[in-house]
């Protein structure tokens, strides 16, 4: 995935003040700027797949829940080698249905789950709560006693939300 504004970003605008009255005669260049920025993001597959249709890719995700169990225990081995504490806060950035950060929760570390489609955090939250580790009165994982949260978002808005929602000071990414 591209951010926005990188390199690859193909975008015209054009300075000439009679353009921008041909297109909107109360619109700044920034109005401008900011909406080619929206319609292309609206145009990426990653958008259209994971936000406009993540039904889609759920089977895959699914499918994966057994091989992610391994991958955890990989990981696991890797944070014992470092020395890293059980009650450590990882942050799980693009954690889908949580097929990585729920096992590494049971496993007694602090985790913040990231993503942006909604219906991949709905999952996970479910699953979560199947699994008690979110309490199911707790709405929204508001309570500070919870060893998993997950938060929606784009990746490149992931700094502002998660530090807005005081989660910050990561041990492991």
């Amino acid at each position: 995935l591209l951010p926005i504004g990188s390199a690859c970003e193909i975008m015209y605008y054009n300075n000439d003040s009679s353009n921008r009255k041909k297109n909107n005669s109360n619109s700044s260049p920034e109005d401008y700027d900011q909406k080619a920025k929206e319609e292309q993001q609206k145009q990426h597959w990653a958008f259209k797949l994971f936000i406009e249709h993540p039904e889609l890719y759920l089977p895959f995700l699914e499918l994966g829940k057994e091989k992610a169990v391994k991958e955890v225990e990989s990981l696991c081995k890797i944070f014992d080698e470092y020395k890293m504490p059980k009650d450590s806060k990882i942050l799980d950035l693009s954690c889908g249905i949580g097929r990585h950060s729920i096992p590494l929760a049971k496993r007694g570390y602090k985790v913040i789950g990231y993503n942006i489609s909604s219906l991949y955090l709905q999952k996970a939250r479910e699953w979560a709560r199947r699994e008690g580790l979110i309490n199911s009165n707790d709405r929204d994982n508001e309570s500070d006693n919870i060893i998993i949260k997950f938060y929606q978002g784009d990746l490149k808005d992931a700094a502002n939300i998660l530090s807005s929602n005081a989660q910050t000071d990561f041990d492991a990414i």
